[in-house]
């Protein structure tokens, strides 16, 4: 019907109105109609008939038009606000996983992160209860890393670290995991499958793997580096006793030589115990001045003591 004119508008929760979409031309002669559609939010349907549509029965011809126009308006609008949420319900996953990968993963490499090293670290233990089966921690330091952050840059160390992440492990097998706990230090767990002549095969395999040099990261030379292990065998009650135990073994293999690898044993941890507790008293007795400085007189013509 000509003359028509119809307006689509939406009120917002703070009482604002946007036009969504509109059909014919509007003459300020026109006679209006609103029609207040049923849908979620306030939709407003304004129609326009022109002036010369004062029958009734043209009127009601003229809101059948109108009806249908609506329809078809109606249709459109919400297969795009279907299309419209589905985007967003997918850009919503895509961010909520790309949030949880980042909350498991080191930034700086993209390897495993702590959390995700200590909840692997719980399963892989749970797995060897049930079927009596091997498995191993090996903690890795770089040797002297804070000596190449210091001449050659913290940019370089970073890329090191890259480095380390993208070089084929091939000790390491698709069942266990290579992960960094934070700064130049490395976890790898190992399970049954990759220890099942024993950890030692592993243990030289990684430090071969280190002892290879990194190219592009020193002008004109490849960098060497080489790292200090320390391995934890066997069952533990938790992640946490396994990581441990295996830090407990690269502090007693830094402290005597490094580049090596030293598997943890109790009387390791003994040790270490009895250095902390040693550490531990030495700094209260100076704290409470326990200290006494003790110098002997001796005679000079006979180094007797004087009395």
């Amino acid at each position: 019907m000509g003359g028509l004119s119809i307006a689509l508008s939406y009120r917002n929760p703070i009482g604002q109105d946007s036009v969504i979409a509109t059909a014919g031309q509007r003459s300020s002669s026109d006679v209006f109609r609103r029609v207040q559609l049923s849908l979620p939010g306030t939709w407003d349907a304004l129609i326009g008939l022109p002036p010369d549509a004062a029958s009734p029965t043209v009127q009601a011809l003229g809101v059948l038009d109108v009806g249908l126009i609506l329809t078809v308006l109606l249709f459109t609008l919400l297969v795009r606000m279907a299309k419209a949420r589905e985007r967003a319900q997918k850009v919503a996953s895509s961010t909520s996983a790309e949030l949880a990968h980042r909350s498991l993963h080191d930034q700086l490499t993209g390897l495993p992160n702590r959390d995700l090293i200590f909840d692997r670290a719980g399963h892989m233990l749970a797995r060897s209860k049930r079927d009596l089966a091997p498995l191993a921690a090996f903690y890795i330091d770089l040797d002297n890393f804070k000596a190449i952050n210091e001449s050659l840059g913290h940019a370089t160390g970073d890329h090191l670290l890259r480095a380390i992440a993208l070089r084929r492990w091939s000790p390491v097998r698709a069942s266990d995991t290579l992960g960094r706990v934070g700064g130049d230090q490395f976890v790898v767990l190992a399970d049954a499958i990759s220890i099942n002549e024993g950890p030692d095969p592993i243990a030289r395999k990684l430090l071969g793997a280190f002892a290879q040099p990194f190219s592009g990261l020193k002008p004109g030379t490849p960098l060497r580096v080489s790292a200090t292990f320390g391995v934890a065998r066997g069952q533990r009650d938790s992640a946490a006793e396994l990581i441990r135990d295996a830090g407990i073994a690269l502090n007693a293999a830094k402290s005597t030589a490094k580049g090596r690898c030293l598997y943890f044993e109790p009387e390791t941890q003994t040790a270490a115990r009895g250095r902390l507790d040693l550490e531990l008293d030495l700094r209260m007795a100076v704290e409470q001045n326990q200290f006494v400085v003790y110098q002997p007189i001796f005679r000079l013509h006979d180094s007797s003591p004087a009395t």
